[in-house]
């Protein structure tokens, strides 16, 4: 077996680290135009995809679609007893059909908080506050 020269191997290795570059560029220019199509398919695969984790944990309502809001600055929260536990990063579904809210921390796959929600003021006072520093959250499904 004959072996490659050194000016041979340096040019096989550059082609490989382009043909990984120009793969991971199609690959991400790929999800930049599925995001710039229809932004909210990406906001429901991630609220199908937290539901269906959170799922395993506790029993969640059926027939709704929970809005999802992501916490990222707790102080501002931190009036709200439901939230004396919660840290930048958790997560929360609020089923306002069920008036039942869940906080849920990804980074250790735990529930923090359930709490149901007693009347629609609270649900339209915690809404407020969660989604001014939440991400985009999901309507409810019809049903």
């Amino acid at each position: 077996m004959q072996y490659l020269n050194k000016k041979t191997l340096i040019a096989l290795v550059a082609v490989i680290i382009l043909l990984v570059g120009y793969g991971g560029a199609f690959y991400y220019y790929r999800q930049y135009k599925q995001v710039t199509r229809d932004p909210n398919a990406v906001a429901k695969k991630e609220t199908a995809d937290l539901v269906a984790t959170v799922s395993k944990l506790i029993l969640l309502p059926t027939g709704e679609s929970p809005a999802v809001a992501t916490i990222q600055d707790k102080e501002k929260l931190s009036a709200e007893p439901f939230f004396a536990n919660a840290l930048n990063g958790d997560k929360v579904l609020i089923y306002y059909a069920a008036k039942k809210a869940f906080l849920y921390r990804p980074s250790t796959n735990k529930i923090i908080e359930a709490a149901p929600l007693s009347t629609q003021q609270t649900a339209s006072t915690i809404a407020p506050t969660i989604e001014s520093t939440a991400t985009t959250p999901v309507k409810p499904a019809k049903k």
